[in-house]
């Protein structure tokens, strides 16, 4: 006998986005192969790492989506009684608050991406150097983060990037 499968996360809706449809599917059969409900379909780890969702206008957020169904992946990769992939370059959605003028949301996120692939020595997404992050402009926009937030991140995400940066330089 299964547990039932959680309910899908309350994503913000953004201009463009993915399809809700398409994502809500998604995460319902993969929470069902998580907890083991038989009663409803299924998805597989690489089922679920093979979807690209549409992007819609009124569609979820893509950041916020990326970052669940990385967990998401996690859990199921374990559920299927393999191990859980290497750490992501992707980390964990930072927390910052949304305002009505703040820095755009997708920018933050691809330059967080590419710091973290740097830190790791990952290759699946461009590296980013401390001078040339600290160097980012982004873009001020409706609905974006809170920029002192953005700006407290970045420069620890700077300050990480200088230090593994002297320490492959020695």
């Amino acid at each position: 006998m299964g547990f039932p499968s959680p309910p899908v996360p309350e994503f913000d809706v953004v201009l463009r986005g993915y399809d809700r449809t398409q994502v809500t599917d998604a995460v319902t059969r993969a929470h069902a192969a998580v907890s083991g409900d038989s009663s409803a379909p299924h998805i597989g780890a690489a089922e679920l790492a093979a979807l690209n969702f549409d992007v819609v206008l009124r569609g979820y957020d893509r950041t916020q989506v990326g970052w669940y169904v990385d967990n998401l992946l996690t859990e199921l990769r374990v559920a299927e009684g393999g191990d859980p992939a290497p750490p992501s370059s992707a980390p964990p959605p930072p927390e910052f608050d949304l305002l009505l003028r703040g820095y755009d949301r997708t920018q933050v996120a691809d330059a967080v991406t590419r710091a973290f692939a740097t830190l790791n020595g990952d290759s699946s997404a461009p590296h980013i150097g401390a001078a040339e992050l600290a160097a980012l402009n982004f873009d001020v926009v409706l609905r974006g983060y809170d920029r002192t937030q953005v700006g407290s991140y970045i420069d620890d995400l700077v300050a990480r990037l200088r230090a593994a940066e002297e320490r492959t330089a020695r």
